[in-house]
């Protein structure tokens, strides 16, 4: 069903108000993914500060250029394009979005979604930069790992010390 001039001005402002609101935008492809699937990400991504939107392309790409952003080619955005729109936080909606495609990778699904690009700092980073920034640990993640770095010598002192003192008692 084609919309009425006034739903595509009623989108395009939309549009244009999510776009002001993010602190950064993801543009990814997806395909054939069951109604059920995209909503269980659609609240992924709503927990973690963040809107996802299947975007109409020629509207979303007006509302870009109105907004200050770098334009996008149109043959670039194939096939049911969405967005990914990070209020919050700026990378925690990426991550739950990443976390679903490497369960549909690992489960072999048929559906998947793939990142084109997205705006950081109103400036179009590529693909493969989004694949990175999708990849690096959180802060949780990372105090976790350092932890560990400085808790693991300790131990292993600790439990050498144990063994030379029950070798001791042993001889003694």
């Amino acid at each position: 069903m084609a919309l009425t001039r006034k739903q595509k001005g009623k989108l395009l402002e939309d549009y244009k108000k999510m776009l002001e609101q993010a602190k950064n935008v993801i543009v990814m492809k997806m395909f054939a993914i069951p109604v059920n699937e995209i909503n269980k990400v659609r609240m992924a991504v709503a927990e973690d500060g963040g809107k996802l939107q299947v975007v109409k392309k020629r509207l979303f790409v007006r509302a870009l250029e109105e907004s200050g952003y770098e334009g996008v080619d149109l043959s670039n955005l194939e096939w049911s394009v969405i967005v990914l729109y990070s209020l919050e936080d700026e990378f925690k909606p990426l991550k739950a979005i990443n976390k679903f495609k490497k369960q549909w990778k690992k489960e072999k699904q048929k559906y998947s979604i793939e990142y084109l690009g997205g705006f950081y700092d109103k400036s179009w980073k590529d693909a493969q930069y989004v694949t990175d920034v999708a990849e690096l640990p959180t802060k949780e993640e990372l105090i976790g790992k350092f932890a560990f770095l400085i808790k693991y010598p300790v131990q292993a002192f600790a439990m050498n010390l144990k063994q030379i003192a029950e070798k001791k008692e042993e001889n003694a």
